[in-house]
């Protein structure tokens, strides 16, 4: 399925993780307003009564809003993470809002990144856009309600029983989680599975609830009033 001309679509592992659920592999990419450079990509791989291994990340060091706010603050951007309107290298916080993001490792996740545009992008036949039509800066706002950054997506969903046997699948990821957990880890460390850490932080969230922070909870309160919907903090 190929979606076009959307807003920020939240956290990508949703889809895969829907498709995990259901016993197959998942695979989400967006191709953001900053092109190749900002791509987001998300694996789920199912593994039976287990944990599923999900992946979701971007194609370069940072996401835009981190570096916005590093603007602002006036912070040196870290080497690396970020290149001008021209497409040179910069820690200069204003040139990187004039310019994007750049890749994580160098012409590899630029190949990747180019990979996710043509599905996510050309596919879909949504609206491209590159660094030199605006820049970082040029996001909409999310204060602007239902303003379309022009993003686009590319969802599938793998049957693994297309394959082989389901059962044998299951069982061959659960030998792959055993012996890479098997791994010796370096000393005071643990070895640790894509999406790992988040299924912990989900169920302690779940257990615990979701600390939010003052800022964030004044927000959620400004937007609670205007949509008259009760609330409270503990």
């Amino acid at each position: 399925m190929a979606i076009r001309n959307s807003t920020h679509s939240g956290s990508l592992a949703y889809y895969p993780l829907m498709a995990t659920e259901a016993g197959l592999i998942g695979y989400t990419v967006t191709s953001t307003e900053h092109a190749v450079a900002g791509s987001v990509f998300s694996y789920g791989i199912p593994a039976g009564q287990r944990d599923p291994i999900i992946l979701d990340s971007v194609l370069s060091h940072s996401r835009p809003s981190l570096l916005r706010t590093m603007a602002e603050r006036g912070d040196i951007i870290p080497p690396g993470w970020a290149l001008d309107r021209n497409g040179r290298p910069t820690e200069n916080p204003k040139e990187v809002l004039k310019g994007t993001l750049a890749p994580i490792g160098s012409h590899k996740g630029y190949d990747l990144a180019m990979m996710g545009a043509v599905f996510a992008g050309v596919l879909s036949g949504g609206r491209i856009r590159f660094p030199r039509m605006g820049g970082i800066i040029a996001e909409p706002s999310m204060q602007h309600s239902y303003n379309t950054n022009h993003q686009n997506h590319y969802i599938f969903a793998l049957n693994p029983g297309a394959f082989m046997p389901v059962a044998d699948f299951e069982a061959r990821v659960g030998e792959l989680i055993d012996e890479v957990k098997a791994c010796p880890p370096i000393p005071g460390t643990e070895v640790l599975l894509p999406g790992e850490p988040q299924a912990r932080t989900k169920r302690q969230r779940l257990e615990d609830g979701v600390p939010v922070s003052p800022a964030v909870w004044d927000e959620v309160s400004e937007l609670r009033n205007e949509l008259d919907v009760e609330a409270w903090l503990e």
